[in-house]
């Protein structure tokens, strides 16, 4: 009896989850890169994204997933020592970036007017930089690394993009508080 009901409720979930992602069962698939510049830190960014688009008679809706780079000032120097200065005697330098700053983001959007491929999509998601306190001896000169973390920032954004009804190429146009404005193109399938 035990046996059953997982069974069923199994079953029952699953039957849920392929009614609630129906659109996606008839779909087109697409793949783009692209880049740009500006968001909160004012840098040049690339980004790679794919995703699907239904193919319901009814209204399209686009569900995509990306991950991007921002290429941020890479600001310790390369002789930097990975531990605490072991003496007194030193210069607190700040706070600052090791190496670039990475982006994981889903989107999701509705086609604007039926069979036009024009849609509108909302986008939302996580960055992550680590970050690290840089202090110099004052006896010797070398730099060393007080403590190093990692900061995670939301990401929030919207964007337009055109995929035609029959293949082809994809053009998208995104903005969002970390890239800034990024433009993409890709293809369709």
């Amino acid at each position: 009896m035990k046996k059953n009901f997982y069974f069923v409720t199994n079953l029952l979930l699953i039957c849920a989850f392929l009614l609630i992602l129906n659109n996606s069962l008839f779909a087109d698939g697409y793949i783009s890169i692209g880049g740009g510049y500006g968001g909160e830190n004012n840098k040049a960014n690339i980004s790679i994204d794919g995703g699907i688009i239904s193919t319901y008679e009814h209204y399209r809706a686009l569900y995509g997933v990306g991950l991007g780079y921002i290429f941020l000032d890479d600001e310790v120097p390369e002789n930097t020592l990975d531990y605490p200065v072991p003496h007194s005697d030193y210069t607190y330098i700040g706070t600052k970036n090791d190496g670039g700053e990475t982006l994981l983001f889903g989107k999701f959007g509705i086609e604007i007017v039926k069979n036009s491929g024009f849609f509108v999509y909302g986008l939302g998601g996580i960055s992550y930089v680590k970050e690290i306190e840089l202090a110099q001896s004052n006896a010797t000169g070398w730099y060393y690394t007080q403590s190093e973390d990692s900061k995670t920032h939301g990401v929030y954004g919207a964007g337009i993009g055109y995929f035609p009804i029959n293949k082809g190429i994809v053009l998208m146009l995104d903005f969002d508080n970390r890239r800034g404005i990024t433009g993409g193109i890709g293809y369709k399938w």
